[in-house]
């Protein structure tokens, strides 16, 4: 019986294993264009709730996850940026594109099942977010971060070689993870519109930061949801903050630039209210003057 050295036979594994998981890349890149496919046209906002698009998201959903846990370093941040587009924001920028093209009965059924899908989405980032904290515990100690209880396997980890191989695997989790808190933080933020919470939002924003400052993103979220408080100046804050980040968000120097002109718009109404309310004062003291 012929023997197959141990090196040919892990060399046979792992070469089966990339062709898997560039199979499940092809299939997954072929649902995503089925998913723009029920996104697309004027009747978007009632597509994307109809229980057959609801399927197609969920499998895409699950491929993608499947993929992420399997080869987070060759697909983690192809796979977690075309997730959260087709999974979650596409659906929403469509409801609150067409919202308004519906009568009110219409709009209140599509609104609970718009607030289904940000719950829904919310508990899928969430549940994802404690697998890949799971993978990276074995070469990272997250505990000091994360306060949520462990409900993995903590000792689940990927067969890697090399020094290098660990490196990447940890660098490209982190990424993964990073973009996580991002996600959640923007579904809670969206949650907001209805419950009013800001808090929940504010915090996955602030993890995201905390666990890379280099990335200005979550900086432009912050501003973002600071809205108008204090006249702005907290947005303009975090704004600023984001484009002198390492890797700064563009969309923060375009939000910073809508910001100064709205209260530069407010400072010109205030000033002309002012003059006109001096003006009054100063025809009612003539006034007074006349009489007496």
């Amino acid at each position: 019986m012929m023997v197959v050295p141990q090196s040919q036979a892990t060399s046979n594994e792992s070469r089966l294993e990339l062709d898997k998981n560039k199979k499940n890349y092809i299939n997954t890149l072929t649902l995503s264009k089925r998913l723009s496919d029920r996104y697309a046209g004027h009747h978007a906002l009632k597509n994307i709730f109809y229980p057959e698009t609801c399927r197609l998201r969920d499998k895409f959903k699950q491929m993608c996850e499947t993929l992420l846990l399997d080869d987070p370093i060759d697909y983690g941040l192809k796979i977690i940026d075309l997730l959260w587009r087709k999974a979650a924001y596409e659906p929403i920028q469509i409801f609150k594109r067409y919202r308004q093209e519906y009568d009110e009965t219409t709009i209140v059924e599509i609104e609970i099942m718009y607030r289904m899908h940000l719950l829904s989405v919310f508990g899928y980032y969430s549940n994802l977010l404690i697998k890949f904290v799971s993978m990276i515990k074995p070469y990272r100690n997250m505990n000091h971060f994360f306060d949520f209880i462990q409900l993995f396997n903590e000792n689940k980890s990927v067969n890697l070689t090399t020094t290098t191989k660990i490196e990447n695997l940890v660098e490209s989790l982190l990424k993964v993870i990073h973009k996580c808190l991002v996600c959640l933080g923007d579904i809670s933020r969206y949650l907001s519109e209805y419950d009013g919470c800001i808090q929940t939002a504010e915090k996955y924003y602030t993890m995201a930061v905390l666990l890379d400052p280099e990335i200005g993103m979550p900086l432009n979220q912050l501003g973002t949801l600071c809205g108008r408080s204090n006249s702005s100046c907290d947005a303009a804050f975090f704004y600023l903050l984001c484009l002198s980040a390492v890797h700064p968000f563009d969309g923060a120097k375009d939000n910073l630039q809508m910001l100064f002109e709205r209260n530069e718009k407010r400072f010109l109404e205030l000033s002309k209210q002012q003059t006109k309310n001096r003006n009054d004062k100063t025809r009612f003291v003539e006034f007074i003057d006349r009489i007496f």
